[in-house]
């Protein structure tokens, strides 16, 4: 029996480590060295803060003056005659139609709401030609009862949440539709000067994204204020 005694105590005094390397294994998985855990907590934080940052914004200042205020919904009837809108003349025309059927039945607030609502970037000038052929339907006794001066005050109420660091969706289309309501006399320069103020004058630093809007609309507006007649009122 004694030569069976020698390699089993042999085996025994192999095999013991092993649990204990195998242990250590595991709790080095389980548990990463504190400085690796840190930099991947780091890292996830800062992404986390860059693509919430307007959100963590608008939550914190829920009740500020800094959040754009709501409107009503377009009503559903307008909005269906200005759905499927193009730049193109005879569905511009089918859309008047629709529109002028509706005069009697909306108030100029709403329509200004409407066309104020529609106006993409790439319909801003079809939306200032409806709304200078819609202008006359609506009777006005002073100039800020007129639609397109409504229009207007819908695009300068936005003005200052455009040259912040949160603008809103649609600003591009804001400030393509004061220009063209500028180019089709619906507004006057002092409506131009108050938009370039805002956003290129507001802040000692203006915002990338602001002074890229503004040169949008200097683009459509540029040569009509660059006229003699303007050039010394600007």
């Amino acid at each position: 029996n004694a030569p069976q005694v020698v390699p089993t105590t042999s085996v025994q005094v192999a095999t013991e480590p092993a649990p204990v390397l195998r242990a250590e294994k595991e709790d080095k998985k389980e548990n990463p060295p504190k400085s690796a855990q840190t930099e991947v907590s780091s890292g996830s934080t800062r992404e986390e803060s860059v693509a919430d940052e307007c959100t963590t914004d608008a939550e914190s200042d829920g009740d500020s003056d800094d959040v754009m205020p709501e409107r009503p919904p377009v009503p559903e009837d307008l909005a269906e005659a200005l759905a499927g809108l193009t730049p193109d003349p005879c569905v511009v025309g089918f859309t008047l139609e629709a529109l002028l059927c509706l005069v009697g039945q909306r108030t100029v607030e709403e329509f200004a709401l409407a066309l104020y609502s529609a106006a993409e970037p790439e319909l801003s000038k079809t939306i200032a030609d409806l709304v200078l052929r819609l202008q006359p339907m609506f009777a006005a006794g002073t100039q800020d009862e007129l639609l397109g001066h409504r229009v207007w005050k819908l695009c300068e109420e936005d003005l200052p949440y455009i040259a912040s660091d949160c603008p809103p969706e649609r600003s591009h289309g804001t400030v393509m539709l004061a220009a063209e309501l500028f180019m089709h006399g619906v507004i006057a320069l002092a409506a131009m000067k108050e938009l370039f103020a805002i956003l290129l004058f507001s802040e000692s630093h203006p915002a990338d994204h602001a002074v890229s809007l503004a040169c949008h609309g200097f683009l459509r507006v540029g040569p009509e204020i660059g006229r003699a007649s303007c050039r010394e009122r600007v």
